[in-house]
C-alpha cells in the first residue's frame, strides 16, 4: 500500500521517460492521477459508512467496496496510459486539458451508472460497481491495444537510455533501427492484461462468490 501511494503522488513514469520535470506539469500530472481514483474512493468510504449505519447489510457493502477498489485501480492505469499517449502527440497544455476532461468523464460515468442501475435503491449498488468495473476492464483492453506501440517503446527505452519526445514519436524522419521498426504495430500484451485487469477482477469475483455463498447458507 505504501508503495502504491508513493507511485500515486510521484512524478509519473511516462513523464520521467520523456524528461518532463517541470514542477507545474508534474503537479498537474499527479493531480490528474489522484482525481482519477476519487469517485471510487468516495464510494468506498460511503459503503463502509452505510455499513456502520446498517450492520445487517455489511456483507453486501463490503463486497461493493471491493469492486470500488478494482474500479479505482483500473481508472488509475487508464489515466496513466492515456497520459503517455497524449504526451507523445501533444504539448503539455493540451495533455493537461485532456487529462482534466478524462477525469470529468470518469466522474460523470460513475455517477450516471450508479444512478441508472440502482435507481436510488442501494441494494443494487453491488450490481452497479460490478458493471462499472467490467466496462472499465473492456476500456483498458481497448486502450492497451491503442497505446501499445507507444507504451512498449517509451517505457522500454526509459530503462535503457534517455529518449526525447522527438525520438519516441511515430513520425520520425530518420531511418529507424530494429527497436523503432515495431512502434507502429498494435498488439495486446496478455501478461500485462492479466496483471493489471484480469487478476484484480478475478480476485474480486472470487471473494464476491465466497461472500454470496456464505450469505446464502
Amino acid at each position: 500500500m505504501k508503495r502504491y501511494i508513493c507511485t500515486l503522488i510521484s512524478n509519473p513514469r511516462p513523464a520521467q521517460a520523456l524528461g518532463i520535470h517541470h514542477p507545474v506539469a508534474v503537479f498537474c500530472f499527479i493531480s490528474s492521477r489522484v482525481l482519477s481514483v476519487v469517485p471510487a474512493i468516495y464510494w468506498f468510504c460511503k459503503c463502509y459508512y452505510m455499513a456502520y449505519l446498517n450492520p445487517s447489510d455489511l456483507w453486501r457493502l463490503s463486497t461493493t467496496s471491493l469492486w470500488t477498489a478494482v474500479s479505482a485501480h483500473l481508472s488509475f492505469v487508464l489515466t496513466n496510459n492515456f497520459m503517455l499517449k497524449w504526451l507523445i502527440h501533444y504539448s503539455l497544455a493540451p495533455t493537461i486539458i485532456r487529462l482534466i476532461s478524462l477525469n470529468m468523464i470518469t466522474v460523470s460515468f460513475v455517477s450516471l451508472s450508479v444512478r441508472y442501475i440502482t435507481k436510488g435503491d442501494y441494494n443494487y449498488l453491488l450490481h452497479a460497481w460490478i458493471a462499472i468495473s467490467c466496462f472499465q476492464t473492456f476500456a483498458y483492453i481497448v486502450q492497451d491495444w491503442i497505446t501499445s506501440p507507444i507504451t512498449r517503446t517509451v517505457l522500454y527505452d526509459a530503462t535503457n537510455d534517455k529518449p526525447d519526445k522527438q525520438s519516441a514519436s511515430s513520425e520520425c524522419s530518420q531511418p529507424c533501427n530494429k527497436r523503432t521498426r515495431h512502434r507502429h504495430r498494435h498488439n495486446i500484451d496478455l501478461l500485462e492484461l492479466a496483471v493489471f485487469a484480469v487478476v484484480p477482477v478475478g480476485i474480486a469475483s472470487f471473494f464476491t462468490m465466497l461472500v454470496l455463498l456464505w450469505h446464502l447458507d
